[in-house]
């Protein structure tokens, strides 16, 4: 039986998050051991190689995997393409703004041959359903609800208004797992690789969430 996955901001190629993520010489060795010198590697190659062990250990070739963007920094698109492109699944993306593909970028028209070579679908956002409460997908938290380290809040325009529908999202890193939307108190969960380094969230985890706060029972 075919199960659905929902994961967030892979960064595939992306040096600085990689290292953000503590992929430097020593850590990852637990992940790499069968390599012959981790000094010789940088921190993305660690990183990548835990990412793809960890999607071929949960992810079997009839599931649906929907990744909520940024595959990449921007500059490794095409190496994150072709990873993804090897790996087991039905791919789908909710572009996010490091994706070329993302309507927030002018020129996203020319670039959604290549990812639809990779991914069955491509959208800015989603609905789905599950237990008979929809929920959204999108890469971004809904709008109003800040963004990730430091910074203001980016890209409003691009993101969903809030109108109480529990919300799976990406985006922020590791600045929270899941929190109560401003305003309506609407539950939001983030499965960004930072918060979900072991496995992608699933169907099962969703349904747990939602029901921690009281939104099925």
């Amino acid at each position: 039986m075919s199960r659905i996955h929902y994961w967030s901001d892979l960064h595939l190629g992306h040096e600085f998050v990689a290292k953000l993520r503590e992929f430097k010489d020593g850590p990852a060795m637990k992940f790499c051991a069968d390599q012959p010198d981790p000094k010789s590697y940088g921190a993305s190659t660690w990183h990548d190689h835990h990412i793809q062990e960890v999607w071929m250990e949960n992810v079997k070739p009839k599931d649906h995997i929907w990744i909520l963007g940024d595959i990449s920094g921007g500059r490794n698109e095409d190496y994150a393409l072709d990873f993804i492109g090897h790996m087991p699944g039905i791919k789908h993306l909710i572009a996010g703004n490091h994706d070329s593909v993302s309507s927030i970028h002018r020129n996203a028209w020319k670039r959604q041959g290549k990812f639809l070579k990779v991914f069955a679908s491509v959208q800015d956002f989603a609905r789905h359903k599950v237990m008979g409460q929809d929920f959204m997908l999108s890469h971004y938290p809904y709008i109003y609800n800040g963004d990730h380290g430091d910074r203001d809040e980016r890209y409003s325009q691009y993101r969903l208004a809030d109108y109480g529908i529990p919300l799976v999202h990406g985006h922020v890193h590791d600045e929270w797992d899941q929190k109560l939307s401003r305003g309506f108190e609407t539950p939001m969960l983030n499965v960004g690789v930072d918060h979900r380094f072991d496995r992608p969230a699933n169907t099962e985890d969703i349904i747990d969430w939602l029901r921690s706060e009281e939104v099925i029972k």
